[in-house]
């Protein structure tokens, strides 16, 4: 099946008061570019999983706060709570510009930028999600939501991944709040294993041991028999992530020399290593133009673990916005202007996308 994937151009930007040309007509259509985008499949309740959960790697999580432990005190009116999660190494003050510009176009929607795994992201995915949860139920608490989006950087949307995997356990999504939208930006859902292969074996192993259990949860180096983000793409885990409206993937398509496209934008395949760029956004919706491959063939570029984990993501309906970066050595981090400061065109246009949906 050939992927539409929107071509998002840094050098151009635009208003998020304006229509423009991004615009979701419902929430099940997929991105709208005209003409109109294919929307990808969704299950809308995947089977149980057969695969056990690994109790050594800490997925049973038995204790902490449940939708019991929740006030069930109603809310006067509406009230949606948007969660920005940092990557690896970084602060809330990465997500800063991206906050401030919901807060300037969405007044009414409640932001958190948590500093709780501020300085402990090298712990690994279990404890920064499990220190995320206590937070955020708080937070949910204090304000009032009734609605629920998270948004993650990098290492950050992994963590969210996990994170609404405890939320649905303790049943505070959906019966507390309801879950809108979870984006992800630039974030390796399929690990980091072309850090792994070849002569970069030799570097891989080394920054597991400086980096600690994260980095070695992002090269599957973990557990020789299961991985931790292989059973992040079981249908336990896919369950919870299905509870959401909407899912939306952001992937760098060039220059992003920490995260590759295929593992930031679920694709067996980079298909704009060639293009012709331009100073536009475009739609490729071609056959031709965006070649597909088949299982077989992925096996020659993939290794058999991302290949499962791909087409267990790939169950869930995503929006997949493809990101063409100014070239930079830092484009990893432009993409949310984490480096650049607040207004830059190397992150504009990407923001007020993300700005977009939550109108």
């Amino acid at each position: 099946m050939a992927h539409t994937i929107l071509l998002l151009s840094i050098a151009m930007t635009f208003s998020a008061h304006t229509s423009g040309p991004l615009q979701d007509d419902d929430p099940h259509s997929g991105t709208v570019l005209e003409p109109s985008m294919t929307p990808f499949d969704e299950v809308t309740s995947p089977a149980a999983s057969s695969t056990p959960v690994n109790p050594s790697n800490g997925l049973n999580i038995a204790a902490g706060l449940t939708a019991d432990t929740i006030s069930d005190q109603p809310a006067c009116r509406p009230v949606h709570l948007v969660v920005l999660i940092h990557g690896l190494f970084g602060s809330s003050a990465d997500l800063r510009n991206l906050a401030n510009a919901i807060r300037t176009n969405h007044p009414s929607i409640v932001l958190d930028l948590p500093e709780v795994n501020h300085g402990r992201t090298r712990s690994g995915i279990i404890s920064q999600s499990t220190g995320l949860f206590s937070h955020v139920t708080d937070k949910i608490q204090e304000c009032r939501a009734t609605h629920l989006s998270i948004i993650g950087h990098s290492l950050g949307g992994i963590t969210g991944r996990f994170l609404v995997h405890i939320l649905a356990e303790k049943k505070i999504i959906p019966d507390v709040v309801t879950p809108v939208h979870f984006i992800t930006i630039a974030t390796p859902h399929l690990g980091m294993l072309r850090w792994a292969r070849g002569f970069m074996a030799c570097i891989a192993t080394a920054a597991a041991f400086l980096f600690g259990p994260a980095f070695q949860e992002l090269i599957l180096c973990d557990s020789v028999e299961n991985p931790l983000l292989l059973e992040m793409t079981s249908d336990l885990f896919l369950r919870s992530l299905n509870l959401f409206k909407q899912r939306f993937t952001y992937g760098c398509a060039r220059f992003d020399a920490i995260v590759s496209y295929e593992s930031a934008g679920l694709n067996r395949i980079n298909p704009f290593e060639l293009i012709d760029y331009g100073k536009k956004p475009r739609l490729l919706a071609d056959k031709e133009e965006i070649p597909d491959l088949s299982i077989e063939d992925a096996l020659k570029f993939h290794t058999q673990r991302e290949e499962t984990m791909m087409t267990n993501l790939n169950k869930l309906k995503w929006t997949k916005i493809a990101i063409v970066p100014i070239p930079s050595l830092s484009a990893h981090s432009d993409v949310v202007g984490k480096v650049r400061g607040e207004s830059s065109i190397y992150c504009d246009n990407i923001i007020a996308d993300i700005v977009h949906r939550f109108a």
